[in-house]
């Protein structure tokens, strides 16, 4: 029950001698947490199976909004699978503002996840008006047109401000190729 997690890692905290309390149980997998965050997931699922949109997206709203981290790959992966099974919903409801919402956060968050993988493959083109698209198709542009001494600033910062998502490898390999093509094999391989 989340409404008394709370209450219950607080007490059973308060009997533990003091160098067993672990200050940050969030961090565990099967911490309370972690278990709760997995019971709002799968409950969100069930919903969404018997077609309550409303309560499938507030299950995975709670999912989403408990305090599981980034640092345990296993809760990453939690999180990732939530927020795809939450942008799936969003899209059959056709709920565009929302989906571009979790759509944006799977992809810069979680962009090395499955999930993320999962997502571009099948919603491509909505992610054709990204932030981190538009400027890559903007700097390669301009690696066209002008050539790889002026376009390489822009295509080093989105390879570091969009790390996450698959612009970042792209924008490496356009400058890779460029010196390659320039027969610059030392910089091509960097």
């Amino acid at each position: 029950d989340s409404t008394t997690m709370h209450v219950i890692e607080a007490r059973l905290k308060a009997k533990a001698p003091e160098e067993l309390v672990i200050k940050d149980t969030a961090l565990f997998i099967d911490s309370l947490h972690g278990v709760m965050a997995n019971a709002h997931f799968e409950l969100g699922r069930a919903y969404e199976t018997f077609g309550e949109t409303d309560e499938a997206r507030a299950e995975y709203r709670e999912a989403t909004g408990m305090n599981v981290g980034v640092i345990d790959t296993a809760k990453t992966a939690l999180r990732a699978q939530t927020l795809y099974a939450w942008l799936e919903l969003e899209h059959q409801e056709k709920n565009q503002v929302v989906f571009d919402s979790l759509l944006h956060e799977l992809l810069t968050n979680y962009g090395q996840t499955i999930y993320a993988g999962e997502a571009r493959i099948l919603f491509e083109n909505s992610m054709r008006n990204s932030p981190g698209e538009l400027a890559y198709t903007q700097a390669y542009q301009t690696l066209k047109d002008h050539g790889l001494d002026p376009a390489k600033p822009a295509l080093l910062h989105i390879a570091a401000a969009f790390s996450q998502e698959d612009i970042a490898p792209r924008s490496l390999y356009a400058i890779g190729e460029s010196y390659e093509e320039a027969e610059r094999y030392d910089s091509a391989l960097v």
